[in-house]
């Protein structure tokens, strides 16, 4: 019996020339895939239904290492504001500012794809219901512009109401009346020292709700203003 030992080479010869490691694991991994889209072909709709709901259900709660990967008419986008360091840095100071003066749900503060983004609630914000800033708001809105005044950054503040209509001489809609509110916003801003070059307004009215329901509280909740913040090289990358 041959007591050599034995030598292993990490490139042996077959069939084809020289075969690796690489290789090996290359073709194993398109093994795993056929078998997978063979063993899905099985499943029945309602039950991949089921596995597609708990893998996003995990994804939405696991931990964020990498950005979204998001489709859109132009092909792929990559939604880089959660890696982004300013924006992350922003993200901190302005949730030490809500959770000091504990204003959860008044002013709610997240990163997401499109880049760092403020709900302010108008109720909180107006008072009397209609664009006349509340010297509470004010004081808030102060907080966040000295925040946000930096200046590797742009801003967009958008309106935005419920879906009850409204119909009076200064705002005939939703739209004028969202309009009027994110323009009151933008213009204590760039009071408070936000450069009016890097900052524009939108209007949304009642079509983009946060919660998309008529009961009272959601309406609550729709009802607000939102600053929304991307660095400034690249101002208008994603869409939410």
């Amino acid at each position: 019996m041959n007591d050599e030992k034995f030598n292993f080479d990490p490139e042996t010869k077959g069939l084809f020339g020289t075969f690796t490691y690489v290789w090996l694991i290359f073709f194993l991994l398109v093994l795993v895939a056929l078998l997978l889209y063979v063993a899905s072909s099985s499943i029945s709709p309602n039950k991949f239904s089921t596995i597609r709901q708990a893998f996003h259900a995990y994804y939405e709660s696991a931990p964020r290492f990498f950005s979204p990967i998001k489709a859109t008419s132009d092909g792929i986008s990559i939604g880089l504001a959660d890696s982004d360091p300013v924006l992350n840095r922003l993200l901190l100071r302005l949730q030490t500012l809500a959770n000091q003066k504990k204003l959860d749900p008044k002013m709610v503060v997240k990163l997401t794809p499109a880049g760092l983004v403020i709900d302010l609630n108008s109720t909180f914000l107006f008072q009397g219901g209609f664009v006349t800033l509340g010297e509470s708001a004010k004081w808030i809105l102060y907080q966040v512009s000295r925040i946000l005044d930096v200046k590797s950054v742009s801003y967009t503040i958008e309106g935005h109401t419920d879906d009850v209509p409204i119909e009076t001489p200064l705002y005939p809609s939703n739209w004028d009346l969202s309009a009027a509110r994110s323009a009151v916003v933008l213009r204590y801003l760039v009071a408070k020292g936000i450069d009016e070059r890097r900052i524009s307004l939108k209007a949304y009215a009642q079509f983009r709700p946060l919660i998309p329901k008529t009961t009272p509280e959601a309406r609550e909740r729709n009802r607000r203003v939102t600053i929304v913040v991307v660095p400034q090289s690249q101002p208008d990358r994603l869409s939410r």
